[in-house]
């Protein structure tokens, strides 16, 4: 008897079972892939014809992958508590960062048209350089301190 995975094109596990190894391909419908391997829908899912975990993110059911609000303001402590309130408790909080450090960088990044743009404005004059110069190295310093926050791994 041979485990098989049955899924559609987005990687969506359709349904797993055995059957005899001569009958493999006899298991995908129209739309459908089979793969010889063993699976469980609620916990794997297919990524480039591998059978994976999903993430905490793809576990949840569809009413809960809502961004979490957040103003940039957060600080860790709270950010993790507005995360786990968000979806329950059901995602780790440190998962869910790691995962999500794009667009949770977004918020925490600086203003660019208020910071860097302005200190921009302030370069080209000759009176207000120095001090166009030391916003732009603030705006530097704040961007790379939400990178170290929110590291891509």
């Amino acid at each position: 008897m041979t485990p098989f995975t049955i899924c559609d094109a987005t990687g969506k596990i359709i349904r797993s079972g055995i059957c005899l190894g001569a009958d493999l391909e006899l298991q995908a419908q129209v739309g459908e892939f089979v793969l010889p391997k063993e699976s469980n829908h609620s916990v794997h899912k297919v990524v480039d014809g591998q059978i994976v975990e999903k993430t905490s993110e793809d576990k949840l059911p569809a009413q809960y992958k809502t961004p979490v609000a957040m103003t940039g303001e957060e600080t860790d402590t709270e950010l993790n508590q507005q995360i786990s309130d968000h979806f329950f408790g059901l995602v780790n909080p440190v998962e869910y960062r790691k995962e999500n450090y794009a667009s949770i960088r977004a918020k925490f990044y600086p203003d660019f048209m208020d910071t860097f743009a302005d200190a921009q404005v302030k370069i080209s004059k000759t009176e207000t350089q120095t001090e166009g110069q030391a916003q732009l190295d603030q705006y530097y310093t704040a961007c790379l301190a939400v990178k170290t926050r929110f590291p891509k791994e």
